[in-house]
């Protein structure tokens, strides 16, 4: 998929969006935010990953088959 515009976001459009987030934080698991949650299909072959924990200092590793159970993600293949 391509696009010809694209545009940045600003703080304030995301205020209030993940309440237990740093503003520009992404939060870990997107699905308790009703997010659909995209995993490429690699990941798979990690016993474990790591990603920021919703702040900008923080980060959590998991074991990789916890995070599927938890958020069951959708895979794509990039």
């Amino acid at each position: 998929t391509s696009t010809s515009f694209v545009r940045l976001a600003i703080e304030e459009e995301f205020n209030g969006t993940f309440p237990n987030c740093e503003v520009g934080a992404f939060p870990p698991f997107g699905n308790l935010y009703k997010m659909k949650v995209y995993v490429d299909e690699i990941l798979k072959e990690d016993e474990a990953i790591g990603f920021n924990a919703g702040t900008h200092t923080e980060i959590m590793k998991l074991k990789f088959s916890d995070y599927e159970k938890l958020v069951k993600p959708q895979y794509i293949q990039l």
